[in-house]
């Protein structure tokens, strides 16, 4: 995983303090997923504003939610979903910054 995929995240989610740029990735995606717990635990609504302002697809969310067994699977679910959407939009940036579009 990027380091730039951890700086979006931080800019876009509420991670403990304790997550930082030189947070190693099992780290990272481990407190990502327990955020994401808590918040399907105990605060949905802000998991799908958080899900909305990240834009991770509802359809991708309803597929990987649809054999739920516990909600820690379901928050690593969810935490792939996010870090892949994350990636998505580096690559987007990336590829679109290296273009000359007038």
């Amino acid at each position: 995983m990027d380091r730039d995929v951890i700086t979006l995240a931080l800019a876009n989610i509420d991670l403990p303090e304790e997550v930082n740029l030189e947070t190693p990735e099992a780290i990272f995606r481990e407190r990502l997923t327990d955020y994401i717990k808590h918040l399907l635990d105990f605060e949905f609504g802000k998991l799908l504003q958080l899900l909305y302002r990240i834009d991770v697809a509802e359809d991708k969310v309803k597929t990987s939610l649809a054999d739920s067994t516990d909600t820690r699977t379901d928050a690593e679910k969810i935490s792939w979903l996010i870090i892949d959407r994350l990636e998505q939009k580096i690559n987007f940036r990336k590829q679109y910054a290296s273009k000359n579009i007038p």
